[in-house]
């Protein structure tokens, strides 16, 4: 009979000190902010993005949700598995100590931080909601069925959900017969919390590289919010129909006389009090844009909306009125916000209106087009650096946080083909980044 010899008894992977729990790299492969940093600062990001969200989704994700998902969303990266491979990934002489012997006493372990904190969040109160954690890399699902004590390390992320708490407050409590969220309230959590990660991973607003401590990052996220334009939008008062369109009609103003609404226009700027579904029949020249926009306009004063999106057939139409949007956006809002054209070509467009643009200006619109940085023009899958993606880089030259095409909704104002929009509910990577980016939003 052969003996064969007893496997020596697995040994447990030492663990890291809290601090030196990395979760991201930076510069020239050093070492960069630490799980409980990053995931401060993210919070803290996340506390002023829910401030700035429409009303109606803010029912929809409520803040104690929103905020505990964005400040625990990479717990998972406090691992080993996840811990050996972004040491691997700093300069060897760039190594702690206390890595270095990380490193060579620890073998392979699952690394995928989302799936690793989607089961351990499954666990707290936080219950179903733990699915936006997995999906926060894009996924269109995350459900896990391990257990947290599968992985190992689960006493130091438990250290590290305690000291997050005391800084955020507890994590929300629910009943046991509360309704569980919908898919509708899981995919906004989801692009919440992307938005967030996003913002707080973009190198371009660190000060020396550095992430902000507890107290400097809330400060530092309403800088970061009104820097790229994500602002509550603010609608002068009581602007009657002629004055937001005189000079669409100037022959009127001519005359001396304002351009008054017609049947059409006035009766749905009596009903567009609230959020609601509407249909606008009229024949074509009867002003049914200037109806949409005036009831736009209404809504944003009553802030039922945070935004406006025209969703249009061709890239032709879509270029049209967008000619017509920015004139009235400048006359309906005291801060002239931006309106986004959102197709394939709008590049060309942004292009052609900007004459003086440098060489490199044009150069680096030109990038958009190419295949590192492709954007899709109708169903077809994207294309986009995906390392900028994860790392939450801004792709351009010129600093437009919302350029990159997966972004581009997220804008409060724009104008774009209808695939643009219905990409949001087909099953591609990040989907529900352009769902969120929809939400508290008017579309016509």
């Amino acid at each position: 009979m052969v003996k064969f010899p007893k496997k020596a008894a697995s040994k447990l992977p030492p663990t890291l000190s809290l601090s030196s729990c990395l979760a991201k790299t930076c510069n020239e492969n050093e070492p960069g902010c630490s799980v409980l940093e990053h995931l401060i600062y993210v919070g803290k990001i996340a506390e002023a993005l829910w401030e700035r969200l429409a009303p109606d989704v803010q029912t929809l994700l409520p803040r104690d949700v929103a905020v505990s998902l964005a400040a625990l969303h990479d717990v998972g990266k406090i691992a080993p598995g996840f811990q050996v491979k972004i040491w691997q990934a700093v300069a060897e002489e760039k190594r702690s100590d206390e890595a270095r012997r990380f490193l060579e006493a620890t073998g392979e372990s699952e690394s995928a931080h989302a799936k690793i904190g989607c089961c351990v969040l499954r666990e707290t109160a936080l219950g179903d909601w733990a699915e936006v954690v997995g999906m926060h890399h894009g996924a269109l699902n995350a459900s896990f069925g391990e257990k947290a004590k599968a992985f190992y390390w689960q006493e130091l992320r438990e250290e590290t959900i305690a000291k997050l708490t005391q800084i955020f407050g507890p994590l929300p409590t629910f009943s046991t017969d509360a309704p569980k969220p919908t898919r509708e309230q899981i995919e906004l959590a989801a692009g919440f919390i992307v938005v967030a990660d996003w913002l707080g991973s973009d190198e371009n607003f660190l000060v020396d590289g550095k992430v902000p401590d507890a107290n400097e990052a809330e400060k530092r996220a309403v800088e970061i919010l009104d820097s790229i334009g994500w602002t509550i939008p603010k609608p002068f008062d009581d602007k009657t129909f002629g004055e937001l369109f005189d000079e669409r009609f100037g022959k009127a103003a001519n005359f001396g006389r304002r351009f008054e609404p017609n049947e059409t226009q006035r009766a749905f700027h009596d009903v567009a009090t609230e959020p609601g579904v509407f249909i606008v029949e009229a024949p074509t020249g009867t002003g049914k844009t200037e109806a949409a926009l005036w009831g736009a306009y209404r809504l944003l004063r009553n802030r039922c909306c945070n935004g406006i999106y025209f969703a249009l057939p061709t890239r032709t139409t879509s270029d049209k009125i967008h000619e017509r949007f920015e004139p009235f956006l400048a006359r309906a809002c005291a801060d002239s916000p931006v309106a986004r054209l959102t197709h394939g070509t709008a590049w060309t467009r942004t292009a052609e209106k900007n004459d003086a643009a440098s060489n490199e200006e044009r150069s680096n619109a030109s990038r958009w087009q190419t295949e590192e940085y492709a954007v899709e023009t109708t169903f077809e899958t994207e294309r986009i650096n995906e390392r900028d993606e994860r790392d939450g880089k801004r792709f351009f030259a010129e600093g437009d946080w919302f350029r990159p095409s997966k972004r581009a909704l997220l804008q409060a104002f724009g104008v774009g083909t209808v695939d643009q929009a219905l990409l949001s509910v087909l099953p591609q990577k990040h989907a529900f980044l352009r769902l969120f980016g929809l939400a508290g939003v008017s579309i016509f």
